[in-house]
């Protein structure tokens, strides 16, 4: 729900200077007052969250009509960790640089063997 509110307000503008991206709304988040504390439990239930997903979508046993959701289940861990990861970073007064590590991401999977395909 805070994300939502804090992206619509980046949309109508009411953070302006605030980037429209996941990290954005985390240093948002950081700016508020509690925000550190807010950030440090956002990052908790989100590793959580990922944590399950992935226990979920490889440890256990799916019927062959759910192979498919096991496997979104994997790929949505790793976006969570990842927002997790996102906000330890800026809680922890680093930066979240979300079009750098893009682009690091894309040229290492690009560069994988197959990558291009």
């Amino acid at each position: 729900v805070l994300m939502g509110l804090l992206a619509m307000g980046i949309a109508v503008g009411a953070g302006r200077g605030t980037s429209a991206d996941p990290g954005g709304a985390l240093r948002a988040v950081a700016a508020t007052p509690g925000g550190g504390v807010l950030l440090w439990v956002l990052a908790a239930g989100l590793a959580a969250l990922a944590l399950w997903l992935l226990v979920e979508g490889l440890l256990v046993e799916a019927p062959a009509d759910r192979r498919r959701e096991a496997v979104l289940d994997v790929l949505k861990a790793v976006v969570y960790g990842a927002l997790a990861a996102t906000a330890v970073a800026i809680a922890l007064g680093g930066r979240a640089d979300s079009d750098g590590e893009a682009r690091e991401a894309s040229a290492a999977l690009l560069a994988a063997p197959g990558g291009v395909l």
